[in-house]
């Protein structure tokens, strides 16, 4: 992801608690536990965010648990593993990398509200 207007970087070993809204990029090589709202995200290899992520493109290539919202471009790398579910407009997803939650179209007209990730129940039959 190409830096244009600055960028926060969560190094490896750091820990945040608590919510982020920036309009810059966010690099997460940490752990954050709290909600992300930036241009766009990036999560390293060594990075883990158990919260919500909304942006305008993600790229994860370390571990998310919750909901993430890509207005733009979602890649899930290899190494990348999401526990959640997804809204995307466009969707990458590398060979190895994983989802185990649900997967649904961004729909722009819809309203600006993002979806809570819920576990997934069991039909009986």
């Amino acid at each position: 992801m190409e830096n244009k207007h600055g960028s926060l970087m969560i190094g490896e070993g750091v820990k945040i608690d608590g919510n982020i809204d920036l309009s810059l990029d966010v690099h997460v090589f940490g752990t954050v536990n709290g909600e992300i709202k930036a241009q766009d995200v990036f999560v390293g290899e060594s990075g883990v965010v158990n919260g919500i992520i909304v942006a305008d493109n993600i790229e994860v290539r370390g571990q998310v648990q919750q909901t993430i919202e890509a207005r733009q471009t979602l890649i899930i790398k290899s190494t990348g593993r999401v526990m959640g579910n997804i809204v995307y407009q466009s969707l990458e997803i590398e060979n190895g990398g994983t989802i185990d939650g649900k997967i649904d179209k961004y729909n722009a007209k819809r309203e600006k509200e993002t979806l809570i990730a819920t576990k997934p129940t069991e039909d009986k039959i």
